[in-house]
């Protein structure tokens, strides 16, 4: 059996970067936890879907280091050896605790930011297995860290000067699908286009992205925050330092970093503040529509394109944007695939070409209950996101997909129809929603 795991564990090891080509079972789970005690690879999941993706270890270090080793972004400090995570631990305590004294925070807000028993920051790369070369986007996972609680709570105080810049932006896939349907569409001059920004966490100017940030807090109509505006300087620096890789420390110069509570909200934030600058020179097109570094547009024929992609990339130096275009009247955008019609736009679900089918297994130690909603899950994503005319062939492909993760075709009926008559009685978007923190 070891020596079957050991054969089969040397497969996978060098077999393509993505192993999901395959049906998955015990043995292969088996054999990827043997890989694991391999000190020369590195196991990991793709930045999007399932599926597992192994790493040459020194390809890994050498993809992250790249992103590292930009002196513009981050500063070297030291190895472990020197870890500050204590230190910066008390550092925060104390001065939160001045604050506190000082009247500027409330009991409370003491209570909740006060950093115990920290770890430190630690960033991480998910490998964009869809793009040539297999670049990784980094991710900093701030759990338990001296500066997460300070995050959050300062992510939300942001959330006044977010609403300010957020004209352009989508909630979710659920409500775009909606507002698609909803629009005329001529057919014969309308063209569509994505476009997307390069690496925007790891480019993004933190500082100049606080200093709007600052702005809009301090001199305008917004409600003040209960502390100057030195204060908050102060705490967001604090809130977003430093961080660790392959046991050296770093600090972050001027970049935001994906994962951190203050990530998504700074991102926004930045990229409304230049859209509002963009719209006030530029022409506005048909339909623009932004879910943070992806844009959906409209153009009213396709002469708008190049000038429109070249004004967005004069916007600002930290800004690199790409291009994609509709490719036989329909385009991709989030989780939708957006169709072109005589007179409407049509919509339903997108899957990448790296989909791998994946989804938890009916053989599976998991509760039935956790299972059923998987179903559900699936067929309320595809009611929300499907033109009538895309749902049948949807609830197939869904009907197809979980028969081969070993769903039986007795339940799957079953309950799609109770989803079905579920949503007819009462459609809806589902939960308001509310903030999710990494």
């Amino acid at each position: 059996m070891k020596a079957r795991l050991v054969e089969l564990a040397h497969k996978l090891a060098n077999s393509p970067i993505n192993t999901h080509e395959f049906t998955w079972t015990k043995i292969h789970y088996q054999a990827v936890k043997l890989l694991q005690t391999k000190k020369d690879i590195y196991i990991t999941k793709p930045d999007k879907g399932a599926g597992v993706v192994i790493f040459n270890s020194n390809d890994y270090i050498r993809k992250m280091l790249d992103i590292l080793n930009d002196e513009s972004k981050f500063k070297r400090l030291a190895d472990i050896s020197v870890d500050n995570t204590s230190a910066t631990e008390v550092k925060l305590q104390k001065r939160f605790l001045q604050l506190h004294k000082m009247k500027f925070i409330n009991k409370d807000t003491y209570d909740r930011i006060r950093p115990v028993g920290s770890q430190r920051p630690r960033m991480y790369g998910l490998p964009k297995i869809h793009k040539n070369g297999v670049p990784l986007i980094s991710i900093l996972s701030m759990i338990d860290s001296p500066q997460h609680e300070l995050a959050k709570w300062l992510s939300e105080i942001l959330e006044f000067v977010l609403k300010k810049f957020s004209d352009n932006c989508i909630v979710d896939s659920f409500r775009f699908s909606a507002t698609m349907r909803e629009l005329d569409c001529n057919s014969q001059t309308n063209f569509l286009c994505s476009f997307d920004v390069t690496n925007l966490f790891t480019n993004l100017p933190l500082g100049e992205t606080i200093k709007i940030c600052a702005d809009m807090l301090y001199r305008s109509t917004l409600t003040l925050p209960t502390f100057a505006e030195n204060i908050f300087l102060e705490l967001m620096e604090l809130a977003t330092k430093s961080v660790c890789f392959n046991d050296v420390m770093y600090q972050q110069v001027d970049v935001v970093a994906m994962a951190s509570p203050l990530g998504p909200i700074l991102a926004n934030i930045f990229l409304g503040f230049q859209e509002s600058l963009l719209f006030t020179w530029v022409s506005r097109p048909f339909r623009y529509s932004r879910y943070v570094d992806d844009t959906f547009v409209i153009f009213k024929s396709r002469n708008e394109v190049s000038g429109f992609f070249l004004n967005l990339n004069s916007l600002h130096s930290a800004l690199k944007f790409t291009i994609e275009e509709e490719q036989n009247d329909s385009l991709p955008f989030l989780d939708v695939l957006v169709e072109r019609t005589e007179n409407r736009f049509s919509t339903t679900v997108y899957r990448q070409p790296t989909f791998t089918g994946l989804y938890i297994s009916w053989d599976s130690f998991a509760t039935t209950r956790r299972k059923i909603n998987l179903i559900k899950t699936l067929v309320h994503r595809a009611l929300m996101i499907c033109s009538t005319s895309k749902l049948n062939n949807e609830l197939k492909k869904i009907a197809d997909i979980l028969v081969k993760n070993g769903f039986l075709e007795g339940v799957i009926s079953k309950h799609v129809r109770q989803a079905l008559a579920k949503f007819n009685t009462n459609p809806s978007f589902g939960p308001t929603q509310c903030p999710v923190y990494l």
